[in-house]
């Protein structure tokens, strides 16, 4: 259940809304769109997390699951597809991953959605020194 297998109707009813919205320069449209549409991939991939952390539970049945998000937003025939993807053999290898990975990290990530290119910058901007634990060798 990735971005890229989202239908591509799906994502051309959000690009409407969106423009629906907002009054878009014409000669950065697909610059803007490309950008909008990697956030958008983003948000999605975080709102499933925020999904499985409040409700994803193996010992239960997918109407149980479902009863326990109790969020209107989210689409019950969905939610089912989502579950299934969950308890796949392909979704609970990704997630045994990811959980051996983060298990790795010394450092927990802490600076949101920033990255350290831009967190360096911005304190070069602001003529900010850096604490000797960011400088790079």
């Amino acid at each position: 259940m990735e971005w890229r297998d989202m239908p591509q109707i799906y994502k051309d009813d959000m690009w409407k809304i969106i423009e629906s919205k907002f009054l878009i320069e014409e000669s950065r449209k697909e610059q803007i769109k490309s950008w909008i549409m990697t956030d958008v991939n983003e948000k999605w991939k975080s709102y499933k997390n925020e999904l499985k952390s409040a409700g994803f539970d193996p010992l239960l049945i997918v109407d149980e699951m479902y009863e326990k998000i109790n969020d209107p937003r989210v689409d019950k025939e969905q939610f089912h597809v989502l579950v299934e993807y969950w308890r796949s053999e392909k979704g609970e290898k990704i997630s045994k991953r990811n959980k051996e990975n983060r298990q790795k990290l010394e450092e927990p990530y802490c600076l949101g959605t920033r990255t350290f290119a831009r967190f360096f910058n911005e304190k070069k901007e602001s003529h900010q020194e850096l604490n000797s634990t960011f400088k790079v060798e």
